[in-house]
């Protein structure tokens, strides 16, 4: 569950660590719709991938579903 909590903190610009990812280009570093656009997506990943289905009634797990809502 932390790995998770630190992709969201990665995506929303909380940490220093770069990832190739959904590290930025320079067009889309002042783009806030990036963003939201990688955070709907991880939020969709979240709620119907097959693979997450174990984590879904951990109170963490909606903790940060609510994280990426709030970004987007």
């Amino acid at each position: 569950m932390e790995k998770l909590r630190e992709v969201v903190r990665e995506i929303k610009g909380e940490t220093e660590r770069a990832n190739p990812l959904w590290e930025p280009t320079p067009q889309t570093r002042s783009d806030p719709s990036y963003y939201r656009a990688l955070s709907r997506m991880l939020q969709n990943e979240l709620k119907t991938d097959p693979e997450f289905e174990t984590l879904r009634d951990d109170p963490r797990f909606e903790d940060i579903l609510r994280q990426l809502a709030a970004e987007s």
